[in-house]
Order: C-alpha cells, then sequence, then structure tokens
C-alpha cells in the first residue's frame, strides 16, 4: 500500500498534531488491504485502534484550540463528534454485512481528508495569524 502523504498547506506545523493526521489516514489506509474480507476481528481490531486515534487527537487538537483562543472551538467539537459518529456507522455496517467494502474505506478517507481540507482550515488559520506555528 502507497502511504498518502498529507499535503504540507493543511499540516498545522505543530508536530504531534501533524503525526495524528497522518496515523489517522494511514490507519484507515491499512483497511485496504482487509477489503472483501470476511476477517471481522481484524477489521474489528483496526477500527477499535482508529477510534482511539480519533478520540484522543480531537482532544488534543481542542485542547489546543482553547489554549490559543480559537473562536470556534465550540462548533469544531460538534463535527469533531460527528466525524467520530460517522467513523463508527460506518463500521457497524461492515460488521452487519460481514465483510469491508472498498466503498467503506474510501468514504472513511473522504471524510478524514475533507475533515482535514475544509473542518481544519479555520484553525490552521488562526494558528498561522497568530504565530503559534
Amino acid at each position: 500500500m502507497k502511504r498518502y502523504k498529507i499535503p504540507n498547506e493543511v499540516l498545522y506545523g505543530i508536530k504531534e498534531l501533524d503525526d495524528q493526521h497522518q496515523e489517522l489516514v494511514d490507519t484507515v489506509r491499512s483497511l485496504d488491504a482487509h477489503v472483501g474480507s470476511d476477517d471481522i476481528a481484524t477489521i474489528e481490531k483496526i477500527f477499535d485502534h482508529l477510534e482511539k486515534l480519533m478520540i484522543k487527537h480531537f482532544s488534543d487538537e481542542e485542547s489546543i484550540m482553547k489554549e490559543t483562543e480559537f473562536p470556534d472551538v465550540a462548533a469544531h467539537s460538534v463535527h469533531h463528534k460527528k466525524l467520530l459518529e460517522e467513523a463508527r456507522q460506518i463500521f457497524s455496517i461492515a460488521v452487519s454485512r460481514g465483510t469491508l467494502s472498498e466503498h467503506d474505506i474510501n468514504e472513511s478517507i473522504d471524510k478524514i481528508l475533507r475533515h482535514l481540507l475544509l473542518a481544519d482550515a479555520p484553525f490552521n488559520t488562526h494558528l498561522r495569524q497568530t504565530q503559534h506555528v
């Protein structure tokens, strides 16, 4: 599997958060090897890891948002909760179906990348304008 490199322009310049973004994408991409597989136990382990990564990352990101006085922390937190719930739904569908589809993977990657490119952009701008990077 070729590693997806997150574009530099969407990186925060905060190593911990940037590394977490990359790990989130890499974890979803690791599911590619399980497309069409009925090895739900392995898929479940990967999704469990992904869920824990998302929870940690969202918590870390929201803490830095508060520290840097980002004005839209509450709205961004709501978006994080929605993204986490959507990931859980994708996994639930895969489990009930008994297999992981390529569509599941693409939908998960799409949601994470859209979040990085669209929802995180105002925070990225805030960090650059307030010289926190």
